[in-house]
Formats: C-alpha cells, sequence, structure tokens
C-alpha cells in the first residue's frame, strides 16, 4: 500500500523542517520506498514553504506537493484540499508542530491493517520528553490525562485526535469536514462523523506524536478557552475523572501547575477571544 502524509501548517517558518525530518525517518525506519508529503500552507510569507522546498530537494524517495494560501483558513479547509489532492491508500495526517517517531507511523499501519480492518486508526498527541521546564507543566500533564482517558478504551472506542490519525482512502476520498459550520475544531468533526455513520475505528493510543506543550500563561490561556469552547454543554465521563486522578498521583507537580493555570485562565477575561473561531489565533505561529 502507498503511504502519504498530510501537514496542514501556519506560519511555521524553518521550523517546518523539524516536523519533515522525522516524517522522513519514519518512513525511512518503516521501509517505506517511497512517501508522498502534503502541506497545506496558510502563510503571509513563503519563508514555510521555501524551507520546506529546500529540504525535499535533498531527500531521496520524498514527494513534497504544497498548496499555499496567504490568508489564514480553518485547518478543516486545509485538511480538504490534501483530501483532494491525495491519491496514496493510507494517509496520515498530522500536525506542523510535532515530531513524529517511527514507532507512532508503524504503530498506526499496524493498526489499520489489522483484521477486522479499520477504516481509521487514531493516535494521541503527547508531551515531547524533552520539554521538562516548569512552564510546559500544565500543558503537559493535560496532554497525560488525555492520553491516560484513551488507553482506558477498547480498542474499537471511537475518538478522534487532530494530531494524529490515518485513514484508508475508502474514506478520506469521501470525507469532507464542515466548513464554516458546526464545531470549530477538526477532531470533533470527525469523531461525529464517524459516530453517526457507524464507521469502524482503531484506537491506537500506542502511536503518539510528540507535541511541544504550551510554554507560556498566554499560549495556555488559548488552548484552553478553545477546549472549553468545543466541549461546552458537555459533562464528563466517569472516565476522564479517574484519568486526571491516576495522571494526579503519577505528577502531583504537573497537576498543582495545571490548576493554577487553569485558576489564573478563569480570573482572566479577555486575552484567548482569537482562538474560539476556526482559524488560528491571529498572528501566532504553531512552530516548536
Amino acid at each position: 500500500a502507498t503511504v502519504a502524509f498530510a501537514v496542514p501548517s501556519f506560519n511555521e517558518g524553518a521550523g517546518i523542517v523539524h516536523t519533515l525530518e522525522s516524517l522522513a525517518a519514519a518512513a525511512s525506519a518503516c521501509g517505506l520506498p517511497q512517501t508522498a508529503v502534503h502541506l497545506s500552507d496558510s502563510s503571509a510569507t513563503s519563508e514555510t514553504v521555501d524551507s520546506a522546498r529546500d529540504w525535499a530537494a535533498d531527500r531521496a524517495g520524498v514527494e513534497l506537493y504544497v498548496d499555499r494560501s496567504e490568508t489564514r483558513r480553518a485547518q478543516k479547509l486545509a485538511l480538504n484540499v490534501i483530501f483532494d489532492r491525495s491519491a496514496a491508500d493510507i494517509l496520515i495526517v498530522t500536525n506542523a508542530d510535532v515530531i513524529l517517531p517511527p514507532e507512532a507511523v508503524f504503530t498506526l499501519l499496524w493498526d489499520l491493517t489489522r483484521t477486522p480492518q479499520p477504516d481509521i486508526a487514531v493516535g494521541i498527541a503527547a508531551a515531547d520528553p524533552g520539554a521538562k521546564a516548569l512552564r510546559y507543566r500544565a500543558s503537559a500533564w493535560q496532554l497525560g490525562v488525555v492520553g491516560r482517558f484513551a488507553s482506558s478504551l477498547p480498542d474499537d472506542a471511537r475518538r478522534a485526535d487532530g494530531a494524529l490519525w490515518a485513514a484508508w482512502r475508502r474514506f478520506y476520498s469521501t470525507y469532507r469536514y464542515p466548513v464554516g459550520s458546526g464545531s470549530i475544531a477538526d477532531d470533533v468533526e470527525l469523531l461525529r462523523h464517524v459516530t453517526r455513520n457507524g464507521i469502524p475505528v482503531f484506537n491506537s493510543w500506542r502511536a503518539r506524536a510528540y507535541k511541544l506543550p504550551a510554554g507560556s500563561f498566554h499560549d495556555f490561556s488559548l488552548q484552553t478557552k478553545r477546549s472549553d469552547h468545543v466541549l461546552e454543554g458537555r459533562k464528563r465521563r466517569p472516565g476522564e475523572l479517574r484519568a486526571a486522578l491516576l495522571e494526579g498521583a503519577h505528577d502531583p507537580l504537573g497537576a498543582a501547575c495545571y490548576a493554577l493555570a487553569r485558576a489564573a485562565t478563569a480570573l482572566e477575561g479577555h486575552r484567548g477571544k482569537g482562538a474560539v473561531t476556526e482559524h488560528w489565533e491571529p498572528g501566532a505561529t504553531t512552530k516548536r
């Protein structure tokens, strides 16, 4: 089966190379002879695209396909463009601010080709092991809770994570995100679709994309307010509370940092409003 990567990006600049390097290394380690990378960039300058093209020019076995918009657009729209253009048997969707280790790609492909065969395999975003500074602890703890909860679910549990998932062409060639309606979040819309239509999904929680946690109060505030907006009105499931308690026991300092950061976010009322849209925050970047 042919494999391609989908990478929506925004104003990454030269930072895009870190992610692309990890994709190429993972593909090589998994024995993939030829890999297509679809970069759908939304940036005011061509720095991200130029950096990606310079990188691809020296990489044998990698084909880079670029789609660029000079204005900000929803990530859902950027992914729809890639779905239109990709012809690979399997498409691995990730973000431009992660490092994708070889074991994550191998696990996704293994779970996607098992019997009975799912249409989608969904991984998770985990905190970059190198991000150990205190300023990362609140966001890293939050990522740990999400990952712990995913690991408690059965293999066939329907879940979604925008940072890492893979699908057969029979799914992504026909599915398109609703843009300008529904949820602002692509992972929420994906989950709604697979649940509504009974699409078989594999909970591939062992496949982990390493993400740099929010390293400032401002970034944490934006991230949290966006999540709260998405989850507004939904009750927490019992398993989520149990995951939080277990992660708190595992990392009490992270739990304390998270509680303080959430309290500060609740008191702060005017920042972060720009994140509650289908677009990236104005003027921001997702680079590492």
